[in-house]
């Protein structure tokens, strides 16, 4: 049907603008996660900052000291939370992550007996 090369060039270039074409009007997939925070403002569609976006934050006062006979080390802290978000703060959960020394504490390595303690103990 097409015999001339130049029909034929035509025709594989119609045929790619065709294909570029069908493949160019899908819609780039976007996760559910970031289309409701596209929809609520929070991100821009760079996944900027939105004028809807906020962070919370904090700042830490902390008060150490450590007494190298008894080997224990004692703290107070304040710590100041600032919640910027709309929604009220129920609760605040501090982590206390498993101490290393602590007599049964598990360890992928070797600590000394005299290094051993109590652990973490919360006065308040």
């Amino acid at each position: 049907m097409f015999h001339s090369k130049p029909a034929r060039l035509t025709l594989v270039l119609l045929l790619i603008s065709g294909f570029y074409s069908v493949l160019m009007a899908q819609e780039i997939y976007h996760p559910l996660n970031f289309r409701n925070s596209l929809k609520k403002g929070i991100r821009t569609m760079n996944g900027l900052p939105g004028p809807n976006y906020w962070q919370n934050s904090s700042d830490y006062t902390i008060d150490v000291k450590f007494n190298p006979e008894t080997r224990l080390v004692s703290a107070k802290a304040v710590i100041t939370y600032q919640n910027n978000s709309k929604d009220t703060l129920r609760k605040i959960v501090l982590r206390n992550y498993p101490d290393f020394y602590r007599k049964d504490a598990m360890r992928d390595y070797y600590a000394s007996d005299k290094d051993e303690g109590d652990g973490l103990i919360l006065d308040s």
